[in-house]
């Protein structure tokens, strides 16, 4: 697989559009990249012989998370496939076939028991190959898995006990599948799918490039996941979602992972088209994304300067800037521009103040001084201008008599209405009693 380079720093949720309801058996950031080993790799490998003399290196697959998984399955089946066992295990199969149909003779005896042996020595050759590319504790669980599916007898739909299935193609899928079951889910597929439709997006500052090469990725380990239509009890008819997507299906998958800038910019170009060619949308979203960063850089860059010239908002709400209507900030020595002191502007002098006249002949004397007295004169007579704001000497209103009062305004006000419906009424009754008697006449 090509490899992929994402923005340092990039976390799983920086890929994710929302929360899923359940984490991924693969997520789109890797965690290879999220928790990187920081030991020393002690990761074994084996040389594998292939056709014509070949040799072929091949990493141990010790365990870990299902991508790990996945990608041994797909270096396995890419051995299976160039010493092309599968392929002589069906060719094998199909001629001793052909000679059975053909009748027991001696000849065609001995050319089934030839075939046979061919077979034995293309599906052996398959086990002891994954037997060999196993290591530590991954190799024990298999060991515990290959002999479940082969050496013990089994119960089919309809429970009824089975022998034991032996080495076949179809054992060694049964086997996978229960050595898989110890790393992921059951519906490992249906979950892959769910996030990878509806919950991935492109990182910022991630390319186009590698994020639709990382969409190929996931799309290959489909086929290596576990779905609900191999379970027990499955309908027969029940969809498998352990394929890949289609072209257009995963075109519409990065064109709805990108933002909304790029999005809007891709449909002006191309109007209603509906992509599918992952890679032709990944050459016509490429220079729309670029376009869309370089504008982000430069508005960000423009806010910057702004803030710089007329204060950020942070000195605007801690107070050290004070807009003007010329747009120009002031500043005092301090950075703090001081509130305009209370009383005569001497610091304590709400403390100090003391009305001798009003402390004589009555009122509150600590609100003011002396000489802005304005309701006592220097011979105790109240100044003309005077005016009385608190009737009450507490300084606190009467609510009772406030209430007792809006109590008979509310009592008159009903007692009002209530004459003007008698009025109404009788009109009402004296109109009709007028046009019946007309009618009458």
């Amino acid at each position: 697989m090509s490899a992929v380079t994402f923005p340092e720093g990039t976390k799983a949720k920086d890929a994710e559009r929302g929360e899923p309801r359940q984490r991924p058996p693969i997520p789109f950031v890797p965690k290879s990249f999220t928790h990187p080993v920081t030991t020393e790799d002690t990761t074994r490998s084996v040389y594998v012989k292939l056709d014509g003399g070949l040799k072929e290196k091949v990493n141990l697959y010790k365990g870990g998370d299902t991508e790990e998984l996945c990608k041994y399955y797909m270096v396995l089946d890419d051995m299976f496939k160039k010493k092309n066992l599968l392929q002589q295990w069906n060719d094998n199969d199909a001629e001793a076939m052909r000679i059975v149909e053909l009748g027991e003779t001696p000849e065609n005896e001995s050319a089934l028991l030839e075939l046979r042996g061919k077979k034995a020595a293309a599906i052996n050759e398959a086990f002891n190959l994954v037997d060999r590319t196993l290591d530590g504790a991954a190799k024990e669980t298999w060991r515990e898995c290959k002999q479940r599916a082969c050496d013990k007898e089994w119960k089919d739909a309809q429970d009824a006990v089975q022998p034991a299935r032996g080495k076949t193609w179809e054992s060694l899928a049964i086997a996978r599948r229960f050595f898989s079951l110890t790393v992921m889910v059951k519906d490992a597929a249906e979950q892959q799918k769910n996030y990878h439709e509806n919950y991935v997006k492109q990182p910022r500052g991630m390319k186009v490039r590698d994020f639709v090469t990382r969409n190929h990725h996931l799309n290959a380990y489909y086929p290596y996941l576990l779905c609900m239509a191999d379970t027990d009890g499955a309908p027969d008819d029940m969809p498998r979602e352990d394929t890949k997507l289609t072209e257009m299906r995963l075109s519409q998958v990065v064109l709805r992972a990108q933002t909304q800038q790029v999005q809007d910019g891709w449909y002006a170009i191309h109007g209603s088209k509906i992509p599918t060619d992952v890679n032709q949308l990944r050459d016509e979203l490429d220079p729309i994304n670029v376009q869309v960063q370089r504008r982000l850089k430069q508005d960000q860059l423009n806010r910057k300067n702004q803030d710089s010239v007329h204060g950020s908002s942070s000195d605007k709400k801690n107070g050290t800037v004070r807009f003007m209507s010329g747009g120009e900030g002031k500043k005092t020595d301090t950075g703090r521009i001081p509130r305009k002191p209370k009383g005569n502007g001497n610091k304590g002098d709400e403390q100090k103040r003391h009305c001798n006249l009003c402390a004589q002949f009555g009122g509150n004397h600590s609100t003011h001084n002396t000489s802005v007295c304005r309701r006592w004169t220097k011979e105790g007579k109240q100044q003309a201008g005077w005016k009385q704001q608190r009737p009450n000497g507490n300084g606190k209103r009467d609510f009772a008599a406030s209430l007792e009062k809006q109590e008979k305004e509310i009592h008159a006000l009903k007692k009002l209405l209530k004459k003007k419906h008698k009025k109404r009424k009788r009109a009402y009754q004296y109109a009709s009693d007028s046009s019946s008697d007309e009618e009458s006449k």
